[in-house]
């Protein structure tokens, strides 16, 4: 894209996303306080009335100086999963504290609210949720109804079968479907957003008792599909008014544990990168899947924003495993390389109505260009151990990592430094290597982790 439409893109944005917050009170609700001065820079920008931040926890990293009032809800949980899912009940349900505190700042409830796109109410204590999800966009989140999605898509899948928790049904499930690695099975949404792996397992076929009981404490029924060697990836897409921008690909940082560990079963998630390059009909293939699923969610609920297409680059090609019509946290890399142009941002604004001045052609441009041009990266763990204050530490040939508070105990954030490290190849491998130093120079109780492997 040439340097004058790209500045009349970002004029463009520009004028969107003011139009959205100047003159109003803006609450930044369901966030971790850390982290959040990014958002509070574009509201102060844009000429916010005023601003408010209603957070889950405090998190890790630096903090909004005192001249922005908050109130922090003090959110825990064992997972990050529990952590969304009171997150989001809270915010529905606001304590009589919180709801004190929210009344001083807006006594009429004008106010308009910003929740994280993971979150889903509708309005906060009376006040309107900008860019709210809508429920049939939500469902479709329910990894057990993904597959039946990418079929209308008319997209190419892995064979699978969604099982009520029933021994019979899985082994019979699993006979069809274990190629001889086992099956993965996902679970569907009886209690709420789940991610991050956390209701996601590898189940060999002399396991199916005991994962069976594990899941029916949390489902009603899960998705049976054969285990797919290869690198995790993402492809991301966002819904204009006139057409589908498709963007470029994403590793996500899936490591397991070795095969002798206890907890073989369980996918570690550990962030993302766009350092990794699959092949190039690898590459088109995945974006002609987030074309073909971008205008699916278009034509069949109405969506608009961003969205993320999650599978695996296996032997066979790119195989989808779920679709998640909200903001992905790889979509970062937007943040990081065009900053201009506010994505996040737009992405609220587009679910509103309001992104008539933009075309999808000119935001897939300017983002693929830039996501290709400076690669980025943000791998990440979540440990039991307590952990009160932020700190970073060097890892010499990778990059740093930031340690600090995290959803029951320590969240470590290894950010690559891009400059280092060639791009190509799976980023997985780095990520294992420099928690593995955390651990012998810093302590930290990671245990043994395998990266995923590249099998094309």
């Amino acid at each position: 894209m040439d340097p004058d439409a790209r500045a009349d893109l970002f004029a463009r944005s520009a004028a969107l996303c003011r139009a959205a917050i100047a003159g109003r009170r803006i609450v930044l609700a369901g966030h971790h306080l850390a982290g959040l001065m990014p958002w509070i820079d574009v509201l102060r920008r844009d000429d916010a009335a005023a601003i408010f931040v209603l957070a889950c926890a405090v998190g890790t990293g630096p903090l909004p100086d005192d001249s922005v009032p908050r109130h922090v809800l003090g959110i825990t949980g064992a997972t990050r999963t529990d952590e969304i899912r009171a997150t989001d009940q809270a915010l529905r349900s606001l304590p009589d504290d919180a709801l004190d505190a929210l009344d001083r700042f807006d006594p009429d409830r004008t106010a308009r609210v910003i929740v994280p796109p993971y979150l889903s109410p509708l309005d906060v204590a009376g006040r309107e949720v900008y860019g709210a999800r809508r429920p049939d966009w939500v469902a479709l989140e329910d990894k057990t109804v993904a597959d039946a999605f990418f079929d209308r898509a008319s997209v190419i899948r892995a064979p699978s079968a969604v099982v009520p928790l029933d021994v019979g049904a899985l082994r019979r499930a699993v006979e069809l479907l274990d190629e001889g690695e086992g099956t993965v099975w996902s679970g569907d949404v009886r209690g709420g957003f789940h991610g991050g792996g956390d209701l996601v397992r590898r189940v060999r076929a002399d396991e199916i008792e005991r994962w069976n009981q594990w899941f029916a404490d949390r489902c009603d029924r899960v998705r049976v599909a054969p285990f797919l060697e290869g690198i995790p990836c993402s492809i991301h897409g966002f819904v204009c008014d006139d057409d589908v921008a498709v963007f470029r690909p994403m590793e996500m940082v899936i490591l397991r544990r070795p095969e002798d560990h206890p907890d073989r079963s369980r996918f570690v998630y550990a962030g993302m990168s766009s350092l990794w390059d699959p092949q190039p009909e690898d590459r088109d293939a995945m974006r002609d899947v987030a074309r073909r699923v971008g205008q699916r969610l278009r034509d069949e609920v109405t969506y608009r924003g961003t969205y993320t297409v999650d599978g695996i680059m296996t032997i066979d090609g790119f195989r989808p495993t779920e679709v998640n019509p909200r903001f992905g946290g790889a979509l970062g890399y937007a943040h990081a390389t065009v900053p201009k142009l506010a994505l996040a941002m737009l992405h609220y604004v587009a679910i509103e109505g309001e992104m008539h001045t933009i075309r999808a052609k000119e935001l897939e441009a300017i983002v693929t260009e830039a996501g290709d041009a400076t690669r980025w990266g943000s791998s990440n763990m979540f440990l039991a151990a307590p952990c009160s204050e932020t700190s970073v530490y060097d890892i010499p040939g990778i990059g740093r990592i930031t340690i600090g508070p995290g959803v029951a105990g320590t969240f470590a954030r290894l950010e690559p430094d891009v400059s280092l490290i060639a791009p190509g190849p799976s980023f997985a491998p780095l990520a294992v290597e420099a928690f593995a130093r955390a651990e012998r120079d810093l302590g930290l109780a990671v245990g043994p982790l395998v990266p995923a492997m590249s099998v094309r």
